[in-house]
């Protein structure tokens, strides 16, 4: 039985009492016996029913809201991610606290096991295309190069200078700023970038 059951068979059954109460107030009321306090009592049972049944109403659909469809919602996030939906996630609002660190540690999981299942080798890729991408976009040639100066990723330009380097004078200054860390000739700027094991270069 599903939570959104359990809470209605509750609520149905919480009204039937106030029901069956208010019922039995207006039986007495009906009979004519017990004076005016027995009355004063019965339209008073049947006032409570009355305002039992209402609140149960909003109790049960503040319950449904709050509880049973971020309940739903999760469950939705869980089937979605164990049929492939690597991108599923579990967003709830409005929800209890409870239910939304349950939500966000969920989240994690499926962050970590996506993490987890990616191929190296495509990541890599894809880090490279963007690198070469921004590189491109610079508007001077430029060349990412090693400790040792060698290029490990050039824009086009730079690319194309390096292909026309016939006696190596460029490569030898690329070489040179690596190891110093400042201009060399033909190289205009050098840039240590993580954490100095490679620089950004712009070629003169």
């Amino acid at each position: 039985m599903t939570v959104r059951r359990e809470l209605r068979l509750a609520v149905v059954s919480l009204v039937a009492v106030q029901v069956i109460a208010a019922f039995g107030a207006i039986a007495l009321l009906g009979g004519g016996a017990g004076g005016a306090v027995a009355e004063a009592g019965a339209w008073a049972m049947v006032l409570l029913a009355l305002i039992g049944v209402g609140v149960s109403a909003f109790v049960f659909r503040r319950l449904v809201t709050r509880v049973a469809a971020p309940l739903d919602r999760i469950d939705e996030a869980l089937v979605g991610f164990g049929r492939g939906d690597r991108f599923r996630r579990c967003r709830l609002d409005p929800a209890p606290d409870d239910l939304l660190r349950i939500a966000a540690s969920i989240s994690a999981l499926m962050d970590s096991r996506r993490g987890g299942e990616e191929d190296p080798r495509e990541v890599a890729a894809a880090d490279r295309a963007a690198l070469l991408h921004f590189l491109d976009a610079m508007p001077a040639p430029a060349v990412v190069v090693d400790r040792r100066g060698a290029a490990t990723a050039p824009s086009a330009s730079a690319l194309a200078r390096l292909g026309s380097d016939a006696n190596g004078a460029l490569k030898r200054s690329l070489r040179i700023a690596a190891e110093s860390g400042r201009p060399a000739p033909g190289v205009a700027s050098v840039t240590p970038i993580a954490g100095g094991t490679f620089f950004l270069c712009t070629l003169a």
